[in-house]
């Protein structure tokens, strides 16, 4: 895992002269992509920069599973997950998404992934808040202890899920995000 202050460095290295000179401040680094292509359980994968600060990546299973994933953020480090499976339930309260959530999480850690971001530590902070006896709401952030430092904090936060469109099963969304850098 990369030391907190070398992470540090390099998220808050400034994107490009060019995008500097196209009147953006944005102090994070241009996106890059999240998982490697020659893993065997990925079928394939693309990339695609969509400005300075912003790239969309798609992962498809060897399975037919399907991971959307949008890079972004300018004063935040931000990872939007859609995670579509045939197995996934189409329906659920926050306690359920939250547990997808959670399942998919621990799933992806074993692809290692190339982030700033733990994974398995964000899975775990889930599990914990499905734990306790308070309700969980959805698009509520959870700190994610332990992944950053004071002032570059995790958090992760779980949008819900609902039915895929095309035969059956369902989806979950989900966010991680670092900073303010």
């Amino acid at each position: 895992m990369t030391p907190p202050v070398v992470l540090a460095a390099a998220l808050a290295m400034p994107v490009s002269a060019g995008a500097a000179a196209g009147g953006e401040d944005c102090v994070r680094h241009v996106p890059v992509a999240v998982f490697p292509a020659r893993v065997a359980t990925i079928r394939s994968t693309s990339f695609h920069p969509v400005s300075a600060n912003e790239a969309t990546e798609e992962v498809v299973f060897t399975t037919g599973e399907r991971l959307q994933i949008r890079n972004w953020g300018c004063e935040s480090f931000v990872l939007t997950f859609r995670y579509e499976s045939k197995a996934l339930p189409a329906t659920g309260d926050a306690r359920a998404w939250h547990e997808r959530a959670a399942e998919v999480l621990e799933r992806l850690a074993r692809l290692e992934p190339h982030s700033p971001f733990d994974f398995p530590l964000a899975a775990r902070q889930l599990r914990r808040a499905l734990r306790t006896p308070a309700a969980l709401r959805l698009q509520e952030d959870i700190a994610v202890e332990g992944d950053g430092v004071e002032f570059l904090q995790a958090r992760v936060s779980v949008a819900g899920g609902g039915a895929l469109k095309s035969g059956g099963g369902g989806y979950v969304e989900f966010q991680l995000a670092k900073g303010p850098l």
